[in-house]
């Protein structure tokens, strides 16, 4: 319960907050539903589900959000490249857990980087220099 009680308070901190953009909103959702799977899966004796099922399937959904909220707001679409590399960094630490043998079946960590992997490169090379400029801000290189 001390883990959905954390969520619900983390849930109410973010959203309600009109400060808050919609952007940290959904980073905020994800992060913390990934939390909660694996305190679920600790709770429940951690059959592992959280690791094999669990985290991948809210790394696609938010894939899936992302290229939604890109749709919607097109005219912005390079503010979600940071959460698409996020997205990325979650895919490869799965695909770290499937190679030290933490997470069973191949397919699902290969998913996961993968589909992750080609909306961030689609954007790339999509977006040129606009999605370079992005980057370059974001991470001041």
């Amino acid at each position: 319960t001390g883990g959905a009680i954390f969520y619900m308070i983390l849930t109410l901190q973010y959203t309600v907050n009109k400060r808050n953009g919609h952007i940290i909103k959904i980073f905020v959702q994800m992060l913390g539903a990934m939390l909660l799977v694996v305190v679920i899966d600790f709770a429940l004796g951690f059959s592992g589900w959280s690791f094999n099922i669990g985290i991948p399937l809210i790394i696609l959904l938010l894939d899936v959000v992302i290229l939604i909220c890109m749709v919607i707001n097109h005219e912005n679409w390079q503010t979600y490249l940071l959460m698409q590399v996020f997205t990325i960094i979650m895919s490869i630490i799965h695909m770290v857990l499937y190679l030290a043998g933490r997470v069973t079946g191949p397919v699902i960590p290969w998913v996961t980087f993968g589909v992750s992997t080609v909306i961030f490169t689609s954007c790339l090379v999509i977006g040129g220099k606009k999605a370079e400029n992005e980057l370059k801000r974001k991470f001041y290189i």
